[in-house]
């Protein structure tokens, strides 16, 4: 007897479309993307930008999913507006 270890990370990404007032769409559509294991941000990241289009997101050419670090300007810029008067 073989038996399976369940892996300890599992990542999953689902869209699925009900329809009107809760009604299944006939045909149901449903798109699961799942990760079972641990991954790089990186992998995680192109796994999800996969999913969006999967689920009728338009990405330009020209565009990417990524993390964006925020700038001490930015920061600055943000917290002046913050302020009370």
């Amino acid at each position: 007897m073989i038996i399976q270890k369940q892996p300890e990370v599992c990542y999953k990404f689902i869209k699925e479309n009900r329809g009107a007032d809760g009604i299944v769409t006939v045909p149901p559509k449903k798109i699961e993307i799942t990760l079972n294991d641990e991954v790089d941000l990186e992998c995680l990241l192109e796994t999800f930008q996969e999913f969006l289009i999967a689920s009728g997101f338009v990405l330009n050419h020209d565009e990417i999913i990524a993390i964006v670090k925020e700038t001490s300007e930015e920061r600055e810029d943000e917290d002046e507006g913050d302020s009370e008067i």
